[in-house]
């Protein structure tokens, strides 16, 4: 009679042990969103896998170092979301693409550039002052930690990038980051290494596939700070990273010593 009357109780708790975590997994917190900021989501709940990767070797170890203090140096970031030109003896980081404008001194217009006062990066280019420093510290701890460091290279926002997600993908060829063939170089009164792009593309071994990448579009479909993000830093990837490269090399025919007539040209 006992067994009866706790019958139910036993059927019900085997099907809240089958069915409950199937349940839940459908529908519990789907309504509970993530804020669509990207400087307020932790990138490594996901992608825990990449910040293993970055700490794999030495090697990659130094390179996720050189980006986290680029990173914490607000006058690069702030440069990255608004500037096209430095000027350190002015103090000030032109947002004008338009070089004609640069290191004018008193003669420049309000309207083209912020200026460095007090700690602060300040704008008065819509007829109000307003505060521009870009800092990337999120979570109070001195420095930049690598869940504050993805949004370096990933936020929509400081890239000048239109995305619903507010993250997007930057190569590192841009012009603000290791430049491209274009020689402009932006952000090279920072960091040497934004010319990287341009070196490659002048007189070096690797040119002829870094401007061939140069004029393929990449599979991100973005507009960064005006221009579209191309595939050569796919040699980058090429050499830097563990990415399968399929290259097919085509020499030049040698010079035929038997024919006087073939014309001179340089040994592979």
């Amino acid at each position: 009679m006992r067994l009866h009357k706790n019958l139910p109780i036993i059927l019900l708790i085997i099907v809240l042990i089958y069915f409950l975590p199937a349940f839940l997994a459908s529908y519990a917190g789907g309504h509970t969103m993530e804020s669509a900021n990207a400087t307020e989501l932790n990138c490594l709940t996901c992608h825990d896998y990449i910040a293993r990767e970055l700490n794999f070797t030495t090697s990659s170890r130094s390179v996720l170092n050189s980006h986290l203090q680029a990173a914490n140096n607000t006058n690069y970031t702030t440069f990255i979301k608004y500037g096209y030109h430095y000027n350190a003896s002015e103090g000030r980081i032109y947002t004008t693409p338009d070089p004609s404008k640069w290191d004018s001194g008193s003669l420049a217009e309000s309207t083209t550039y912020i200026y460095y006062v007090s700690g602060s990066w300040i704008g008065n280019r819509s007829g109000v002052i307003q505060y521009a420093t870009v800092n990337l510290e999120r979570n109070g701890l001195p420095g930049i930690q690598m869940e504050e460091s993805c949004i370096f290279c990933h936020s929509a926002d400081i890239h000048s990038a239109s995305t619903h997600t507010g993250v997007t993908v930057v190569g590192c060829t841009d012009i603000k980051c290791h430049g491209n063939s274009s020689g402009i170089g932006y952000g090279k009164e920072f960091y040497p290494t934004v010319m990287t792009g341009y070196n490659l593309s002048n007189n070096n071994v690797h040119s002829n596939w870094f401007k061939s990448m140069g004029n393929r579009t990449s599979p991100y479909d973005y507009t960064i700070h005006g221009s579209n993000v191309t595939a050569d830093y796919f040699t980058c990837m090429g050499c830097h990273t563990y990415v399968q490269v399929n290259a097919n090399i085509t020499w030049p025919s040698p010079y035929m010593h038997d024919n006087f007539s073939a014309p001179k040209v340089r040994y592979p």
